[in-house]
């Protein structure tokens, strides 16, 4: 099963699904997220929400909706009239309340599963601010929260995989397992090492020149995440190998630039020049882990912040290494739960291959029901000419 996915980095900070809740159902856009596990949609009794892409759910308008109760429910922070309420927080300090339900809901057009999600009536900071009308937490299930995922695998039998494509602009979701038409390479597999998120260990991280190595650091694939993070020592490390290369002839074509709000030194595009070659003048940077190689380029790893000035989107943080959306981009990502193995492959993700595929699949679908009506009007035109 395929999903068509919205949003990029520079404008939208993120990727987001079509989630189609309850009876009749309601279109709610959602951030992808696969740092956590929880799912919640804005809701219309909510306080501090501002306006997001899609209307707020209410669950008086479903037929198919159930408030969630709180006898041994692990979504409950506390309970109010048997209704079990929850507050969670997020890394980047943003903050959401309301209360469980519990309702049917369908990843864009497939099938319909039952989930129980969050209903907020409080949002603060990028909650507020993001266009998606809430979160679609993709992580492991743990504690009895059930995911999207688990929904779809437990109810309908459908493998318990799927992986996320981003394109610079949108992507695409697959549920279910993998197909390999889209990919330019082979698939690179790495063991999970996380029971609750969808962590592997590296071996290396550097831009092909300077041995960075650091034995056994953990990277956390977070599509929730809009940029990535690596531990302070090795980003100043990578910063500092990038800008030998760029003060070499030749590299970086493009006039340095110092941000305030940047940690490192951006570049400024010049059109005259072409975007290709800009690009093509920075480094890729190379990844080591379990005897394999993978690359990240530079298309994807630089963002335009405005004004034609193109960022690292790497950030330094206290430990470990967070890959985000920024740099799933140009990869499909594959998740696969079952066997606990992330896989990490060059694809083509434009939406519009998706799009096309179920145009063909439309098409085939018709060509005898046409053939067959064609067939139909020849007979009876063929018989009123024999009558005359």
């Amino acid at each position: 099963m395929k999903s068509i996915l919205y949003g990029n980095i520079e404008q939208a900070e993120g990727y987001y699904t079509y989630l189609w809740v309850g009876n009749p159902p309601l279109q709610q856009s959602l951030l992808l997220d696969t740092g956590s596990r929880f799912t919640a949609v804005t809701c219309t009794d909510c306080s501090t929400c501002k306006p997001h892409l899609d209307p707020f759910y209410n669950l008086n308008n479903s037929e198919t909706s159930q408030l969630v109760e709180c006898l041994n429910n692990p979504f409950c922070n506390s309970c109010r009239n048997n209704r079990c309420e929850y507050t969670r927080g997020y890394a980047e300090g943003s903050h959401i309340e309301g209360f469980m339900v519990e309702d049917q809901v369908s990843i864009d057009n497939n099938p319909f599963v039952k989930l129980k999600f969050g209903c907020n009536t409080r949002e603060t900071n990028l909650f507020q601010s993001q266009k998606p009308n809430g979160i679609l937490g993709l992580a492991w299930s743990a504690g009895g929260v059930q995911t999207v995922i688990d929904a779809y695998s437990s109810q309908l039998g459908t493998k318990d995989i799927f992986s996320l494509c981003f394109d610079t602009q949108g992507g695409y979701l697959t549920l279910g397992g993998v197909e390999t038409k889209y990919h330019f390479e082979n698939i690179k597999w790495f063991d999970i090492i996380d029971e609750h998120y969808y962590a592997f260990e590296l071996d290396y991280i550097g831009f092909g020149n300077a041995s960075l190595s650091n034995s056994e650091v953990l990277a956390l694939v977070d599509s929730g995440s809009t940029y990535s993070y690596i531990e302070k020592n090795l980003y100043s490390q990578l910063m500092q190998e990038l800008h030998t290369h760029c003060k070499q002839k030749g590299n970086c074509k493009g006039s340095r630039y110092k941000s305030k709000y940047q940690p490192h030194t951006c570049y400024r595009f010049y059109q005259s020049r072409g975007l290709f070659e800009f690009y093509k003048s920075f480094p890729k940077l190379v990844f080591k882990a379990a005897n394999k190689e993978f690359t990240w380029d530079p298309q994807y790893y630089l963002s335009n912040i405005g004004d034609q000035v193109y960022c690292v989107g790497i950030y330094p943080q206290n430990e470990g290494v967070v890959l985000g959306a920024n740099f799933m981009r140009g990869k499909e990502v594959i998740f696969d739960r079952e066997q606990a193995k992330i896989g990490l492959v060059n694809s083509n993700c434009n939406p519009e291959v998706v799009r096309l595929e179920a145009l063909n699949a439309y098409f085939l679908e018709m060509i005898p029901q046409i053939i067959v009506g064609g067939l139909s009007v020849f007979v009876i035109v063929f018989m009123k000419n024999c009558i005359i």
